[in-house]
């Protein structure tokens, strides 16, 4: 948890040491029923979303510069 460079939130970041996103799944991320997996519904970061943006907040995903692997950043108004 840290202040947010956005004035007005904090942001939220996950960071994990595994492949990341490839590039080509990135834009499809938060679509409904999309996964990569073989088993779950792909419903998961597409819900997060959805409350997220009712809450005035907002989710994104980058590449982590410290660990390598996937960024997640959730961007909540303070």
């Amino acid at each position: 948890l840290r202040n947010s460079m956005k004035d007005g939130f904090y942001d939220i970041v996950f960071e994990d040491n595994g492949s990341g996103v490839s590039e080509e799944n990135v834009d499809k991320l938060f679509t409904p029923n999309f996964t990569t997996k073989t088993g779950g519904s792909g419903l998961g970061l597409a819900i997060s979303r959805s409350i997220l943006e009712k809450c005035g907040a907002t989710i994104s995903y980058s590449r982590s510069f410290t660990l390598g692997g996937a960024c997640f950043t959730i961007r909540y108004p303070k």
